[in-house]
C-alpha cells in the first residue's frame, strides 16, 4: 500500500487530504478482500456491499480502485488491462449545484458575528478557493499592495488570483482582532482553521444552507454572469481541464439572454 500512494503521491501530484481518503479507502478494499489477490471480481464484490452508502462515495471508492488497478499494470506489472476492463464503470455524477443569488451573498455577509465568519466567507466567495486552500494561507500569501492572494492548490499547484479591497479589509480586521503571532492568515483561539472548522463556520452563517463549496460554485456562476470567460474562470478556480470548471458554472437566464442577443446582433 505505502508503494500505491508514493505513485498517487509523486506520479500523479495528489494532496495530502486526497493521499489519506485514497489510503483509507484501499485499506478498506483490502480488509475485503481478506487476503485474496486483488481481482476484479473481488472489487465489484467490494463495490456491490457498499449500497448503503451515498453514490458519491461508491463513485468515489471506486475512482481509488481504478487508480490502483492503474498502478498495478504501469508500475508493479502484475495485472493487465483486460483485467482492468473487468471493473464496474465509474459512471457520471450528476452534480447537485445550489443556485445562490448575489443578494443571498450580501445576507451571509450581514450575518456574520465575528471578523473570522467574514473573511472566510469572502475569501470562499471573492476568491473561489477551496476550504482547504483557504486553510492552508499563510500570512504572506496575501499581496496587500497587489491586491491578491497567492494560493497553493491540488497537487500543488499554484495560482494568484485578485481580490478585493473589501476582503482585504476583512482580512486586516481578522488579523486585528487576534491575539496569537501565528504565521497562518486564518485562526481560531490561536489554531489555524481546518476544513471541519470553516463547514461549521459556514453551515452556521447560512443557517444550514450552504457549504463551502457552495460558495466555490456561486462564485464561478456570478463570474460568468459579469461576463468572465469560462477559460479564465478555470485559471481562477485552478481546475485543471474545462470541463470541471463547466460543471461548476450555472449559466443564469440573464446571462443566456444577453449572449443571445449579443450573437444576434452582429
Amino acid at each position: 500500500m505505502v508503494n500505491f500512494i508514493n505513485y498517487c503521491k509523486i506520479e500523479l501530484g495528489l494532496a495530502q487530504n486526497t493521499l489519506d481518503a485514497y489510503q483509507k479507502d484501499i485499506g478498506d478494499l483490502f480488509t475485503f478482500s481478506n487476503g485474496k489477490q486483488i481481482r476484479a471480481a473481488i472489487v465489484n464484490e467490494w463495490i456491490d456491499s457498499l449500497k448503503h452508502l451515498s453514490q458519491n462515495s461508491i463513485r468515489r471508492k471506486l475512482m481509488v480502485a481504478h487508480t490502483y488497478f492503474r498502478y498495478l499494470i504501469e508500475v508493479n506489472k502484475t495485472h493487465n488491462k483486460t483485467e482492468f476492463d473487468k471493473l464496474n464503470t465509474i459512471g457520471k455524477a450528476e452534480p447537485i449545484v445550489k443556485i445562490i443569488s448575489v443578494s443571498r451573498i450580501k445576507q451571509l455577509y450581514n450575518d456574520c458575528k465575528y471578523p473570522l465568519d467574514t473573511s472566510v466567507v469572502d475569501l470562499l466567495y471573492s476568491s473561489g478557493m477551496r476550504a482547504t486552500e483557504a486553510c492552508s494561507l499563510k500570512r504572506n500569501s496575501v499581496s496587500w499592495v497587489d491586491k491578491n492572494i497567492h494560493i497553493r492548490g491540488k497537487g500543488s499547484q499554484d495560482r494568484v488570483v485578485p481580490t478585493t479591497i473589501k476582503c482585504l479589509d476583512n482580512l486586516k480586521a481578522h488579523l486585528k482582532s487576534r491575539l496569537d503571532q501565528t504565521n497562518y492568515l486564518l485562526t481560531k483561539n490561536g489554531q489555524p482553521l481546518d476544513r471541519h472548522i470553516v463547514y461549521k463556520i459556514i453551515k452556521s452563517v447560512s443557517k444550514d444552507e450552504f457549504s463551502p463549496h457552495d460558495l466555490r460554485h456561486a462564485c464561478a456562476t456570478h463570474l460568468l454572469d459579469g461576463g468572465m470567460p469560462v477559460e479564465m474562470i478555470q485559471r481562477f478556480l485552478g481546475h485543471a481541464t474545462l470541463g470541471t470548471t463547466q460543471s461548476y458554472v450555472h449559466v443564469s437566464y440573464d446571462y443566456l439572454k444577453r449572449t443571445y442577443d449579443q450573437c444576434w446582433s452582429k
